[in-house]
């Protein structure tokens, strides 16, 4: 069970950082965000449709591909060592 935690903790963590620096030096998202205040009903789906435009813009879904990638290794890594703990020793 540890080590499952310790796999979310290690994929949630490299979640932040690969999004975390471009996301934070993004100062047209913000402003773009920011300038949803007080314009009426649907502030939140307008926000929301900010957030999907960023994540889907073709750069950061190549940093969501290679995150994939590295949450894949993790998890097979992972997997690796409970199939030898369950596999009789040679």
């Amino acid at each position: 069970m540890a080590n499952y935690e310790d796999l979310l903790r290690k994929v949630q963590l490299m979640g932040q950082t690969t999004f975390k620096d471009a996301l934070k030096a993004d100062s047209t998202f913000w402003q773009d965000c920011m300038a949803e205040w007080g314009q009426g009903p649907g502030y939140k789906n307008r926000v929301a449709g900010h957030n999907r435009d960023w994540f889907d813009n073709e750069a950061r879904r190549k940093l969501e591909e290679e995150l994939k990638a590295l949450i894949g290794r993790e998890w097979t890594r992972a997997l690796q060592s409970v199939t030898e703990l369950l596999e009789p020793a040679a």
